[in-house]
Formats: structure tokens, C-alpha cells, sequence
């Protein structure tokens, strides 16, 4: 969850604390209609699956940083076709929350920023699958929970 000193502050912080807040509006809207499908069992099983599965590539692998790609894209992109949309976020902000307050916690008031550049990615993805995708049978809906 690093992000060198000095790279965001002022009106850095208060976009991301913006764009967290919206992201945030976002993961509870697409839970509403998750829990409308699915049975909350579910969907608590399925993102505590990948809290755990992104705790140990935060924490447990050993990584070489390679810049956002690292986690944001590809694990992040990785749970969400395997999980579906809302535990990847669920798991995401989860692990993220959980690695500030146990690993590293001065890097904890960078949580707004860390979450927006792990969930952009993840809405952004799925929304260009669903329109480009839909009703080409090359996407399983249900990992695309309803809009």
C-alpha cells in the first residue's frame, strides 16, 4: 500500500478522498443488487475469499514493485472474472483497510487514494464488459452482477 512521501497531498487527497467516496457508492449499490440474485452467504464467502487472496499477494509473496499493473490490474482483474465484480471490491478495500491498520500503518491516510486506483480500474472493466460484451455469450452474467 506504499506511496512514496510527497506524491499526494492537498488537492490530491481531497480528489481521492472524492473519488473513493463515489467508488464506495458504487460497491454498496452493486452489493444491493447482488444480495437481490444471491444469498448474502454468498457473497460474504466469495469476498472473504479474495480478502485472503489479496492479503497474500499484499503481504505473504514476495513481489518485486512493478508499478500499479502489479496489484490493481491484474489481481484486481483476476478476482473479478473469477469471483465477480462486487467480492473483488468487497476483498480489494477490504485487504487494503486491513493491511494499513496490522502492516502498515502510516501509510493508512493514503487509504482514499490506494482505494480509488484499486476500484476505478476494477468498475471501469466491468462496465466496458457489459457493453461491449453483452449478448455475445462471451460473458457469463453472473459475474457481471445486474446494473
Amino acid at each position: 500500500m506504499h506511496i512514496e512521501p510527497g506524491t499526494v497531498h492537498g488537492a490530491k487527497m481531497a480528489l481521492a478522498v472524492a473519488t473513493a467516496t463515489g467508488a464506495a457508492g458504487v460497491t454498496v449499490r452493486l452489493i444491493a443488487a447482488e444480495l437481490r440474485t444471491r444469498h448474502v452467504q454468498s457473497l460474504a464467502a466469495r469476498s472473504l475469499v479474495a480478502m485472503l487472496v489479496c492479503l497474500m499477494f499484499f503481504e505473504v509473496f514476495p513481489h518485486v514493485a512493478v508499478g500499479l499493473s502489479e496489484v490493481h490490474f491484474i489481481l484486481g482483474t483476476s478476482l473479478l472474472l473469477i469471483l465477480g465484480v462486487v467480492p473483488a471490491a468487497v476483498g480489494l478495500a477490504g485487504a487494503l483497510g486491513l493491511q494499513g491498520l496490522f502492516f502498515a500503518p502510516p501509510d493508512l491516510p493514503k487509504y482514499a487514494v490506494n482505494v480509488t486506483t484499486l476500484l476505478l480500474p476494477l468498475f471501469t472493466i466491468r462496465w466496458l464488459a457489459r457493453k461491449w460484451l453483452r449478448g455475445t455469450g462471451l460473458v457469463e452474467e453472473r459475474l457481471f452482477a445486474p446494473a
